[in-house]
């Protein structure tokens, strides 16, 4: 086997995996099956902001790839209020983390979803500045439905997303 250095990011950082952990000699029995992300269940959540956080992402627009930003969003389950799925228990699902990420492509319409998104959450976002919102906004708790659609070129890919009309703040 190659002796070269293989970098990975690893909690933000970038770090050599020969620095890390002896690959050649690691055996399979070691490591954990993962086929894949695991879709949040379609259902209506109480969740809190965990990571909130910009970043830049390619999108092809009118034939040429463009980089673009992107808002991306980790959100944990703190309570679950209904879940579409009657074979889980509401139990089960507290504590799952869920992502959204909100390409700015067309500038007023996807900031327009990032402020759908925090605003009838409860957020406040008049007067501040993008970047402080994303800081301010990690820690707020909101309600939120999340719907399951399948994927329009496969139909074993299931998408879920946090529908932007039916978010409302935590009742206090």
């Amino acid at each position: 086997m190659s002796q070269e250095s293989v970098n990975v990011m690893i909690d933000g950082q970038m770090q050599s995996l020969t620095d890390i952990a002896d690959l050649d000699n690691l055996t399979m029995d070691e490591v954990e099956e993962n086929t894949g992300g695991d879709t949040t269940p379609a259902g209506v959540y109480q969740f809190a902001v965990r990571k909130a956080e910009r970043s830049t992402t390619e999108r092809t627009i009118n034939g040429t790839k463009v980089t673009v930003p992107m808002y991306k969003f980790e959100f944990e389950a703190v309570n679950v209020l209904a879940l579409t799925d009657p074979n889980l228990e509401l139990a089960s699902q507290v504590g799952r983390k869920h992502f959204e990420s909100i390409a700015i492509v067309d500038l007023k319409k996807d900031l327009g979803r990032v402020k759908a998104l925090m605003e009838r959450g409860g957020y406040a976002t008049a007067g501040i500045a993008m970047v402080d919102l994303m800081l301010g906004f990690v820690g707020h708790e909101f309600v939120a439905l999340v719907k399951n659609r399948k994927s329009k070129d496969d139909a074993d890919v299931v998408y879920a997303n946090i529908d932007l009309k039916k978010i409302k703040p935590v009742s206090v």
